[in-house]
């Protein structure tokens, strides 16, 4: 039951996050809803089997997504970590044994664990 409700919470957040911005009919403009996201989103060479991310830090918000991916790819992507972003999930990301994170000149870094 506990999951059933934490669900709809986030259905309910991702349908108030929709509207709000004016994207609650198709096709959405998911880069209209990153911006109300506070999301900087950037386009990034990642490894081919690493589609974006999603980093939190210190109270900014960046979406990094693969520039090499095809343009409808890079859209789901984007929606796909906009989700993770209504859904609440952690601030760093692990992937693959490769921390990544901005630096203070906000620049995408990697740190190999």
């Amino acid at each position: 039951m506990r999951n059933r409700n934490r669900g709809r919470k986030i259905d309910e957040r991702a349908e108030a996050l929709l509207r709000d911005c004016g994207q609650f009919k198709a096709p959405v403009d998911v880069s209209i809803v990153a911006a109300a996201c506070s999301a900087r989103v950037m386009s990034e060479e990642l490894d081919d089997d690493v589609s974006g991310f999603l980093l939190r830090e210190q109270g900014s918000i960046s979406i990094a997504i693969n520039k090499q991916h095809p343009a409808n790819r890079q859209r789901f992507t984007l929606a796909h970590e906009i989700g993770h972003l209504v859904g609440d999930v952690p601030a760093l990301l692990l992937v693959a044994a490769v921390l990544w994170y901005l630096s203070p000149q906000k620049q995408l870094r990697v740190v190999r664990t």
